[in-house]
């Protein structure tokens, strides 16, 4: 019997990035805080974002333009012709703040 794919906030419309946290528009509380919200360190770092909350969700939706792949996911590591590097730690806080205001601004 085939394994049903699991749902992920990458996939999920109703996923949205506030400040340093991913949260849900309709209210509903991931399993990996108190507030229900979740670090966007998991999402820069490409981890899964696959909770449990999520998975029978009546609310779930699908984003436009199909799954996000596995290698599309986290920026916290840039190709080169040599193939992937990590970003140096160093340089995690700027990036992070680039990426917050490009986030920022899309919402604007």
């Amino acid at each position: 019997m085939k394994e049903k794919e699991k749902r992920s906030l990458y996939d999920c419309f109703q996923a949205k990035v506030k400040g340093d946290r991913i949260y849900c528009t309709k209210g509903h509380k991931f399993e990996t805080s108190p507030d229900g919200s979740s670090a966007i360190s998991r999402l820069v770092r490409g981890q899964p974002l696959e909770f449990t909350t999520c998975q029978d969700c009546p609310d779930f939706e699908q984003m436009d333009g199909g799954k996000v792949l596995k290698e599309d996911r986290g920026w916290m590591q840039q190709k080169n012709p040599w193939g992937k590097t990590k970003i140096p730690p160093a340089r995690f806080d700027e990036i992070k703040v680039q990426s917050l205001i490009k986030v920022q601004n899309l919402k604007t």
